[in-house]
């Protein structure tokens, strides 16, 4: 799995939960939307809040920092948010109990 680096076990990404982690000093964050993972960087694009920090509900994750609201299955905010900008996001694997990402 050229490029991809592990960084959880499939065990500890829940649905609702968002799941941070770190890789070379830089944040992520891991969700889980319909059994689908998705992970973008962990800082949110509007004023650089920690994502970690937020909330999850349905597929929508929320900065905790001004309320902006993501969809996570597109990374784009939702109409009304303080940003315009799309999530960071970095392709997901999963073999075994073991995550994968492309970093």
């Amino acid at each position: 799995m050229d490029g991809y680096v592990s960084v959880a076990r499939r065990s500890e990404v829940k649905p609702g939960v968002i799941k941070p982690f770190r890789y070379r000093g830089k944040r992520y964050v891991l969700v889980e939307y319909e059994g689908k993972l998705y992970c973008f960087d962990g800082l949110c694009p509007h004023e650089q809040g920690p994502l970690e920090f937020g909330q999850m509900s349905g597929k929508y994750l929320y900065c905790s920092y001004h309320q902006a609201v993501f969809d996570v299955t597109s990374g784009k905010p939702l109409p009304g948010s303080p940003t315009e900008n799309v999530l960071s996001s970095h392709p997901v694997s999963i073999r075994d109990d073991t995550v994968y990402v492309m970093l």
